[in-house]
């Protein structure tokens, strides 16, 4: 196994995490910059989007279903096959960038490919670690985190100076670079010999083998509906307390830095405190940070939720992909990431839309008061559905 423990694997596996949230920072992050600049209204933005989300959330259960099924389909085939559509797709935004119908359609597609390949990364990096390479699924995100961060503050003063067409570009380039590492990668899937192989889990036998899973799903799905309102909308929120735009930066600057080194030192935290410990604390930390936004009465104030990013959201990341990998059976464990992600897509909808209704019709104090009940049900959901006996 000396391909799966060199340099050269450690290396092609971190490239992956750093040119895969650079793709998404240039088509999510900057979804908004490119669609205004090509003449698609606000309100058709965000049903894009939105709907990309969604039907992500169940392109990603019948992913997760499928490569469970074929065998054939290993997690690497899939990801090359989503990466070349996604550079195909993306390439397509700027052939048919006059035509906005076609346009918005394709940008679409081009979010639920971009979320769905999101748990397969996650799977391929743990199949990795199981067949005993030296990796950190941890410190690979939060290098992906780091890229996201510097990426995004490069393409916004390029994109001063330049056409929004680079963003559609940059996508296409970025997905054809994954799609190199990915073919680049030995494949693991062909070998690896799972118990049971003939008869992979229903979703009727994941509930009775893992009864309290679908339990710990949803409240991720609610705590992340809370992650979402507090991200999306906090330019509303810090104007609440008073801010401007020069405390927005400032504000997702700071939550943005303090997540990096927690997930670089996840590895430590993990072997010092179980993995169940580390997601205890992390429901209680969201739980905090939505007092905290209620409560606070300025700007200075509400930095301290901001500053506890780096025990919610950076600590709870790692946190569930490593609980997957490690409470699951080895057959199961692509099925459970990728249902993961599903459950933080769908809460990433359903806080995007319910937030934006809430917020315009009746403020941000009543969303800050939704996002608490939504944090502390979470949090309660959690704490209660976190089992201890290893599945092997």
């Amino acid at each position: 196994m000396a391909t799966l423990t060199s340099n050269g694997l450690k290396s092609r596996i971190y490239l992956l995490q750093a040119f895969y949230w650079m793709s998404f920072c240039s088509i999510s992050g900057f979804a908004t910059v490119f669609l205004i600049s090509n003449t698609v209204p606000n309100s058709q933005i965000g049903l894009i989007i939105a709907l990309g989300s969604l039907l992500s959330v169940f392109a990603q259960f019948m992913t997760g279903i499928l490569i469970d099924k074929y065998r054939q389909l290993t997690v690497r085939k899939v990801m090359m096959v989503f990466f070349f559509l996604s550079g195909l797709v993306s390439l397509g935004t700027v052939i048919f960038v006059e035509q906005t119908l076609v346009m918005a359609v394709l940008y679409c597609l081009l979010i639920v490919l971009l979320f769905n390949s999101q748990p397969l990364v996650t799977s391929l990096i743990y199949d990795y670690i199981n067949d005993g390479a030296d990796l950190s699924f941890s410190f690979s995100r939060g290098l992906g985190s780091m890229m996201y961060a510097s990426f995004s503050f490069v393409m916004g003063l390029w994109l001063e100076i330049h056409s929004t067409m680079w963003i559609p570009w940059m996508s296409t380039g970025l997905t054809m670079a994954l799609l190199f590492i990915i073919w680049s990668l030995p494949e693991l899937g062909e070998f690896v010999v799972y118990e049971e192989v003939e008869a992979p889990t229903s979703l009727k036998e994941l509930h009775k083998k893992y009864p309290s899973f679908f339990l710990f799903l949803v409240g991720i799905a609610i705590i992340f509906s809370f992650h979402t309102i507090a991200n999306v909308y906090l330019p509303q929120i810090v104007h609440h307390v008073g801010g401007g735009n020069k405390e927005i930066g400032f504000a997702i600057a700071l939550a943005g830095f303090l997540e990096i080194p927690t997930m670089f030192g996840f590895k430590r935290l993990e072997e010092k405190f179980n993995v169940i410990v580390l997601l205890r604390i992390s429901a209680v930390f969201f739980f905090i940070k939505a007092i905290i936004y209620v409560l606070a009465p300025n700007f200075i104030v509400l930095q301290s939720a901001q500053v506890l990013q780096a025990l919610s959201f950076a600590l709870i990341t790692p946190a569930y992909a490593h609980y997957i990998n490690e409470w699951m059976a080895p057959k199961d464990r692509v099925k459970g990431q990728t249902f993961m992600m599903a459950g933080v897509t769908f809460g990433n909808v359903i806080g995007s839309l319910v937030g934006g209704w809430l917020l315009d019709l009746s403020g941000v104090l009543q969303l800050l008061l939704f996002g608490l009940l939504q944090a502390g049900l979470g949090m309660v959901i959690i704490l209660i559905s976190l089992r201890r006996k290893k599945i092997v």
